[in-house]
């Protein structure tokens, strides 16, 4: 009998748009990725996962109570242990925003209660859009996280760029750093390092990354753990390791089956954040033909007639 393809990396993703960034990532490497919106039961999981190489549960907890976050994730990831999957995977902003008191601590605390591990790497280093870690500080395009726009972010405004002591506030498992003089020589120096630290009583461990080539470092050295938490940048090397080990055997994805044409009403995207790399976003996407219509969101959230005339405005 042919045994049922499951998915051998499972992510757990802290918003929606989160999960879609990391399952892009995935995607591009060739890896045939499913995108959850909350966890369904697990019958249907399993049902819904078969063929696939990864799945992302979004579970929307980037700024809810640390109780809640710990409900949400521990549902998560035991619904995900029953499609066994080799490697789980916390997913998390590459701007590590959260609220001091979580979400991201509680998130990995509750991981590795379930998964029963000792120690796991923090990862929110994402180079290609500018996200960097040095010695434990974050970088936004090679400012301080505190002093990058993400200061005035209006629900997590992040102004501390320690993120060892940042996620210090979040959890009372010991918090510490893999700097990148353990990086830097490859991943068996790194496997050291992280054993040495875990040793030491360190649980949570920040890994600095600058590079590209330092994520296939980290992902290198932590392939055979159970559970590794970062952003999607973890998710343009993971592929790749797996392939190495056997993990699976990737096909080129052709998405001829989509068919797009000018002046359809095929695909409509919906922005709510004003950030830098938003309008970015948007004006690529007027230089490729979309258009755009800008929605007055105040006078949306009064309703009535008004909220109506800009879902119609939308829709025409």
């Amino acid at each position: 009998m042919k045994q049922e393809k499951l998915p051998r990396l499972a992510c757990i993703a802290d918003d929606d748009t989160g999960a879609t960034d990391h399952a892009g990532m995935l995607t591009q490497k060739n890896v045939r990725t499913l995108v959850l919106i909350d966890t369904p039961p697990i019958d249907e999981l399993r049902r819904y996962c078969a063929g696939f190489d990864a799945v992302i549960i979004a579970t929307r907890t980037r700024s809810m109570e640390p109780n809640q976050v710990r409900s949400k994730v521990l549902t998560a990831v035991d619904a995900l242990r029953t499609i066994e999957p080799v490697l789980y995977q916390i997913k998390y902003s590459s701007t590590f925003d959260s609220t001091p008191k979580g979400n991201i601590g509680p998130a990995i605390e509750a991981a590795m209660e379930t998964l029963r591990v000792k120690s796991t790497v923090v990862v929110p280093a994402l180079p290609v859009n500018g996200r960097t870690t040095y010695m434990g500080h974050h970088f936004v395009n090679g400012r301080l996280l505190s002093e990058s726009a993400m200061r005035a972010h209006p629900l997590n405004p992040m102004r501390e760029s320690d993120l060892v002591k940042f996620l210090q506030q979040q959890t009372a498992r010991k918090v510490g750093l893999a700097d990148y003089d353990a990086v830097r020589p490859g991943p068996d120096i790194l496997q050291k390092k992280l054993a040495e630290l875990e040793r030491q009583g360190v649980e949570m461990i920040v890994v600095d990354a600058v590079e590209q080539k330092d994520l296939r470092t980290i992902v290198t050295a932590v392939a055979d753990n159970k559970l590794v938490t970062g952003s999607s940048g973890l998710a343009m090397e993971i592929p790749a390791v797996f392939e190495e080990k056997g993990h699976w055997v990737t096909k080129k994805l052709t998405f001829d089956h989509i068919h797009l044409r000018e002046g359809s009403a095929a695909v409509m995207v919906v922005a709510g954040s004003c950030t830098p790399a938003t309008r970015a976003q948007k004006e690529y996407a007027e230089e490729a033909g979309f258009k755009t219509i800008l929605v007055a969101v105040d006078r949306v959230i009064r309703g009535g007639e008004t909220q109506m005339h800009e879902v119609e405005r939308v829709v025409e």
